[in-house]
């Protein structure tokens, strides 16, 4: 998996690309701080606070991955469809 910083229109600057091996998913790059940032808090405020959040956290992003890959297959699949008509 290639993880990059990359430009895509004038108003998304900075995106984090994703490629898996038939789709690329554009994640803000906020989402990589964002998350460490609410991990090192929660850790500060109280240990046992990380069995609850990591997987909460997890899951989000997982979710957010996940719906870029589906979108990203949904428009392939209609790509192809196209091209077959």
């Amino acid at each position: 998996m290639d993880v990059k910083n990359k430009p895509i229109k004038e108003k998304d600057k900075l995106l984090l690309l994703v490629k898996f091996s038939n789709s690329e998913i554009y994640l803000p790059a906020s989402l990589v701080p964002l998350s460490t940032i609410a991990l090192i808090l929660l850790v500060y405020i109280t240990p046992y606070s990380l069995l609850i959040s990591t997987p909460i956290i997890l899951s989000f992003i997982g979710g957010i991955i996940m719906e870029s890959i589906s979108l990203t297959y949904e428009k392939e699949v209609l790509k192809e469809n196209n091209e077959e008509e």
